[in-house]
């Protein structure tokens, strides 16, 4: 038989959120930058698989409450800012200004297309009416009639090519709207192979900024390095090193690895040999590090 993992060995580098994701904190509001791929509800709790998760153990192991609400809907593959009430006092007035899509979010999106839109200068308002459909557990939005109004400001900030980097501000809150209005007009989004977009290793969609005058709030997060790489990149193969799969650089190198770790945090307890770095899965590529105990092995 297998012993269980000696508690004195696990890895005390496996933390439940990266302190470079906190965008702020304070006794009213927890704002993070999430990263792509974890849900913001409804994972796997055994797994830790969802930010409300992470961040309530977070705030746990600072010795505070660990009560968090959520108004603000990220779909998985969705990066940037995320907010999370800590004071249930000011449910009511958040959940107001969101349902009258008072707030405001600036969203970017690398898409790829040959749409005469893409060539226009200035705003654009996308108006369409959305209808959400669920079959097998899975959730599929069309644009139909009998669906609920959708409207997006959009401007086109690059073009390069058939790619073109987009700033979206949503006027409403619809599931999936910035995903399925871009791919209705000839432009998904790349990483969202669901409406068609191009392959990538993420879904190239970015919640950058987020206002709320309800808790006198304005916060922005760094734009991912992905989005310019991918921007020039020509489709590519997914495991190649292409500039889409480059090697991060700066402050995105650090924080990518601290992503690792972060994913791995579920595993600490279970485990005493792992792999904490998994090359192009944690967006670095030829990089791996494997623990084994409280020793660490780095493949370069």
């Amino acid at each position: 038989m297998t012993s269980p993992p000696d508690p004195s060995n696990q890895a005390p580098w496996l933390v439940p959120w990266c302190d470079a994701r906190v965008l702020h904190v304070d006794s009213r509001v927890l704002v993070v930058d999430k990263p792509s791929g974890l849900p913001v509800h409804g994972g796997n709790i055994a797994l830790a698989e969802d930010v409300v998760t992470r961040l309530a153990a977070w705030l746990t192991a600072r010795g505070e409450a660990s009560y968090l609400a959520v108004h603000q809907r990220l779909d998985q593959g969705t990066s940037g800012v995320l907010f999370l009430l800590r004071d249930a006092e000011l449910n009511k007035a958040v959940s107001e200004e969101m349902e009258a899509h008072r707030s405001e979010r600036r969203y970017l999106a690398v898409v790829s297309g040959a749409s005469a839109i893409l060539d226009k200068r200035g705003s654009q308002l996308f108006e369409d009416r959305l209808l959400t459909k669920k079959a097998h557990g899975q959730i599929r939005v069309e644009l139909s009639p009998r669906g609920k109004p959708a409207r997006t400001r959009c401007r086109v900030l690059k073009r390069v090519g058939r790619r073109a980097l987009l700033e979206l501000y949503p006027e409403t809150g619809r599931t999936h709207q910035l995903r399925v209005q871009l791919a209705s007009r000839g432009f998904p989004i790349l990483g969202d192979t669901v409406y068609g977009g191009e392959p990538a290793s993420r879904l190239l969609l970015h919640c950058q900024s987020l206002s709320l005058a309800s808790l006198d709030l304005h916060a922005e997060a760094p734009t991912p390095e992905l989005f310019s790489d991918a921007l020039s990149a020509e489709p590519a193969d997914a495991h190649d090193d292409s500039p889409q799969h480059s090697m991060p650089r700066g402050n995105a190198l650090g924080r990518c690895l601290d992503d690792a770790l972060s994913r791995r945090w579920p595993l600490r307890e279970s485990c005493d040999a792992l792999r904490l770095v998994h090359e192009y899965g944690d967006g670095l590529p030829g990089v791996s590090a494997d623990a084994y105990g409280k020793w660490v092995a780095l493949s370069v």
